[in-house]
């Protein structure tokens, strides 16, 4: 199957019918539809098949339930995610995967109709059951009836047959793979690790659950179906018994060959079930293929003997031992696992049981492999530690995830989501520095499996963004707001919050109140609680006086009085508090030397021009015209000089003229001397405010060193960071230059004709007429002889000299 390239895709919202561009958005995506302005779905249709809700979601890849409009039945649409689909080994495993079981026509396989893609999603559809998983059924209720754990194993041993019958090996049975249906009929699904009988192997490395893989797998032997039988044993085991047929938590090849090559005693496990059925169980688990049942009729003759034996009592309906409490019926769909490891996916109609939910989350998408009880031990505290993070008992929660840290019973991505969570909980405290070493451990982190790479690569891409001692822009942030990825929204804001950029931080804020949260990672959802307190905060803060050296000494007494009860009232622990607790001694220090504001000074309108110009001057003022429209865009250049050139190069022919043309260079020689003089001034430590840059993020800082190339910002946390002279909005450096160089004088009079000329040749007109104000003042000469340039116009006119 050809992947097919990306094409703009309009969808009209079921609401007005305009069309909205949802090209960048996931199927079955939420919006605000930007004209009528209301809640809508989008990308709900994928070829033949129309999204009607979702059913789960892991790290390669979602579930939906939808519908088949060309045949009219409900299927299950299991949709790779975007960024994996550009993998094309991934999608041939996904294709594969899909071709290989829609092979096998069985009533004990699940049955896949089609697979395809579009716009750069590849989709398996398959057949939507009302089922739960063995591994399931287990983890709910622990050891299963003799003769419910027979009746699956031949159901299963019946679907491993037709598949052999095709040629294929599956190579991964195990609970999770075995599904239940209603009815009490099992299928297995999951092909995706499948080879053909004596075929090569398409992944190169050892994928197997150490539970249940064969002995012989272990030193790279061929594969064959007698592996498969070996791996139904150990299911079988684990079944009977509650509990696998190992607990050793190992990944070491030589220790696995260890303990397979000890025959197996189920009978002391399993005490109440019959003789006969253990030996077969057992011998299913031989050591040496040879050793097992040699074939599958065989071995469906020696169950069903068993099943024969043991009778059948009234049947206890597995799936009404989960739902009992809810009263609800258990509505689950299990998905085929996407490529290489493939995830489980289950959806419940059932309420509550949501730590349990997010626990089961959190080991499941720690890859395909034997969880100890120790490691489990250890997730169920990280999940106490997030409840704590939510429920506002921040240093309970930071005690936990410290505690938790370089924990060797985790493995990947528990290691990770430990780490995030202390950087989380450091930005809720209000300790930005602090969260930035703990984001920036998260670019060190190794051991993740080929099944986790989504998560390996948004721990990787996260880590750059808040481990960066800057705010976070928005074009910063790539993250995935469909998944697990959406966290990094929050954490975004909760770090612009801390560094008192709060409008960029809301803006964050709201992006992550739009997101559902993942069925696989619940806690994300509860999350959302803790925002309310900040945007609370921001209102407050916008109600709030800012205290300055223009108010007079009752309106400061009034501000500090507003800022100290304000104060009380905050939610939020870290920058705010800080803030308004600045504002407080400011304004106090205000109070003992406040005086009444200084009346704006008045300056009087440009005189008219003494004489009249010539017709010969007013053409050299429109050949000097021509070449000032030739002028680059100076706002990105800051570079002058080459305007210089091409004055020096035009030949007036009258004395105004000439006058005229020796003002421009002169200003333009002024302008292009400007940073550095500014920059001077600047590297006196005489600057403490805000700061824009060019992206429009604007900082609040103190400036302790500078040069014509760079500046350093002090931001309140960490050491000084040196920004690159071009980053910075070339009207701050105009407002920077007045607010270091105080009201004009004879000492600082040059530079402030450098800002004006600056400002003038950039095209900022009001700031050009504010200082030639504050020049004129001193200068009176200065309104002279702005009577010649006053001919030009510079796009933006200059009115005030």
């Amino acid at each position: 199957m050809d992947q097919e390239s990306t094409q703009i895709i309009i969808n009209h919202c079921p609401e007005c019918s305009q069309g909205v561009d949802v090209t960048a958005l996931a199927p079955y995506s939420k919006i605000i539809c930007p004209h009528c302005q209301v809640a809508v779905r989008i990308r709900t249709r994928l070829g033949q098949y129309q999204i009607k809700g979702p059913l789960g979601e892991g790290g390669m890849s979602r579930v939906f339930v939808a519908e088949d409009i060309t045949l009219g039945r409900e299927v299950a649409l299991k949709i790779l995610h975007q960024e994996l689909s550009l993998d094309r080994k991934l999608t041939e495993m996904f294709e594969r995967e899909a071709k290989l079981t829609a092979s096998i026509n069985h009533p004990n396989v699940v049955k896949v109709y089609t697979v395809g893609s579009e716009n750069g999603y590849f989709y398996i559809a398959m057949e939507l059951l009302e089922a739960i998983s063995v591994e399931q059924i287990i983890a709910e209720n622990g050891a299963l009836p003799e003769r419910e754990v027979l009746d699956i194993a031949y159901d299963v041993v019946a679907g491993l047959k037709a598949a052999y019958q095709n040629k294929l090996i599956h190579r991964d049975i195990k609970p999770g793979n075995m599904l239940v249906t209603k009815d009490g009929t099992a299928k297995l699904v999951d092909f995706g690790l499948a080879v053909a009988q004596g075929g090569a192997d398409v992944n190169e490395d050892l994928w197997a659950t150490p539970f249940y893989v064969p002995p012989e797998k272990l030193v790279r032997e061929p594969d064959t179906y007698l592996g498969d039988i070996y791996a139904l044993g150990a299911t079988c085991y684990h079944a009977l018994a509650g509990q696998p047929p190992f607990l050793a938590n190992t990944s070491s090849l030589e220790e696995l060959i260890a303990i397979k090559s000890v025959n197996v005693d189920l009978k002391s496990v399993a005490p109440s079930a019959t003789t006969a059925t253990v030996k077969l169980f057992e011998q299913m688990m031989a050591y040496s293929p040879s050793d097992r049942p040699a074939s599958y009729d065989i071995l469906l003759e020696k169950i069903q003997a068993r099943r024969n034996d043991v009778g059948a009592p009234p049947k206890v309906n597995l799936h009404s031992v989960k739902t009992k409490r809810k009263g609800t019926l258990l509505k689950v769909f299990l998905g085929f696992g996407a490529c290489l490891l493939m995830i489980v996916f289950l959806f419940f109609r059932t309420n509550g049981k949501k730590d349990q939910s997010d626990l089961n989350s959190l080991l499941t998408s720690a890859g395909d492999r034997v969880i100890s009880p120790e490691e489990r031990e250890a997730a169920g505290k990280m999940l106490a530690g997030r409840r704590a993070m939510v429920s506002g008992q921040l240093n309970e929660a930071r005690k936990i995830f410290g505690e938790l840290e370089g924990n060797k019973n985790f493995t990947q991505p528990s290691m990770a989501w430990n780490t995030f969570n202390q950087g989380l909980v450091e930005l809720l405290i209000g300790n930005e520095k602090s969260a930035r070493t703990a984001f920036a451990a998260l670019k060190s982190q190794k051991g993740f499996e080929p099944s986790q790479k989504p998560y390996e690569r948004f721990f990787d891409r996260i880590s750059v963004v808040l481990s960066n001692p800057l705010p976070v822009l928005r074009s910063d942030l790539v993250v995935d707001s469909t998944s697990f990825e959406s966290i990094g929204l929050l954490a975004a804001a909760l770090k612009n919050w801390e560094q008192e950029q709060y409008s960029e931080a809301n803006r964050f804020f709201e992006d992550f109140l739009k997101v559902e949260s993942p069925s696989t990672d619940l806690w994300i959802g509860d999350m959302k609680s803790v925002v309310s307190k900040y945007q609370a905060d921001l209102a407050l803060l916008e109600s709030l006086p800012n205290p300055s050296q223009q108010m007079d000494s009752k309106t400061l007494e009034d501000a500090k009085a507003k800022l100290e009860t304000a104060d009380q009232k905050l939610q939020t622990r870290g920058s705010m508090k800080k803030l308004l607790k600045s504002r407080i001694i400011r304004a106090e220090n205000f109070i003992s030397n406040a005086r009444p504001p200084t009346p704006p000074a008045t300056v009087e309108p440009p005189s008219p021009l003494a004489t009249e110009w010539t017709d010969a001057e007013m053409a050299d003022v429109a050949h000097i015209q021509t070449v000032v429209s030739s002028f680059p865009d100076f706002k990105n250049s800051y570079v002058f000089s080459g305007a210089v050139l091409k004055l020096e190069a035009t030949t007036p022919n009258t004395p105004k003229g000439k006058a005229l043309r020796q003002d421009l260079i002169d200003g333009c020689k002024a302008a292009n001397i400007f940073l550095e003089s500014l920059t001077a001034r600047l590297n006196l430590g005489s600057y403490k405010g805000i700061i824009e840059r060019k992206q429009g993020v604007k900082l609040d800082a103190a400036i302790t060193a500078a040069s014509p190339t760079t500046i350093n910002l002090d931001l309140g946390f960490g050491g000084p960071n040196e920004v690159e002279i071009d980053e910075f909005a070339p009207s701050w450096f105009i407002d920077a230059a007045e607010q270091c160089l105080g009201e004009p004088s004879p000492n600082n009079l040059k530079i402030y004709k450098e800002a004006f000329w600056f400002s003038t040749l950039c095209g900022f007109s009001s700031q050009a007429n504010r200082i030639a104000a504050k020049i004129i003042t001193i200068d009176k000469k200065f309104k002279e002889d702005g009577q010649r340039f006053r001919k030009i116009n510079f796009n933006q006119s200059v009115t005030t000299n």
